[in-house]
């Protein structure tokens, strides 16, 4: 069975957000100010404080090891390209398969460079070496 990675986060995120409501409920608030505040906050698609943008923000702080990372300042660093190089879109580099700031490279990389602790760490190093030994 192949479980879906953004329906498994929907999952968890509505399981968490149920379980928030829960604990508010139980430590004594009251209980249409918990369910409010979840369905404002926790599940408002809107919300940048949604469950959903927390983890994934979690998750690109730590791959990426900025603690200021947010998924916002990515899209628009994506959409409108680097600053110090206006000539550059990073929009159509972010896409090319020959480009090594491409999103898959750039995935890869800091997740490779989280797991083996090593901050040089990239894909065509791993694989140049594992290709010769």
């Amino acid at each position: 069975m192949k479980i879906d990675p953004i329906e498994a986060l929907k999952l968890a995120a509505a399981g968490l957000a149920a379980w928030m409501a829960y604990k508010a409920i139980t430590s004594g608030a009251k209980a249409a100010e918990a369910v409010g505040d979840v369905l404002t906050h926790q599940l408002n698609p809107a919300s940048s404080d949604n469950l959903v943008n927390q983890a994934l923000e979690g998750a690109g702080s730590y791959l990426s090891g900025n603690p200021n990372w947010t998924l916002g300042g990515s899209v628009y660093d994506l959409l409108h390209g680097d600053p110090s190089d206006p000539t550059k879109n990073t929009a159509i580099e972010a896409i090319n398969p020959a480009a090594s700031g491409n999103l898959i490279n750039r995935g890869v990389t800091a997740a490779g460079q989280a797991v083996s602790g090593n901050q040089s760490w990239s894909l065509g190093t791993w694989l140049y070496d594992i290709t010769h030994p």
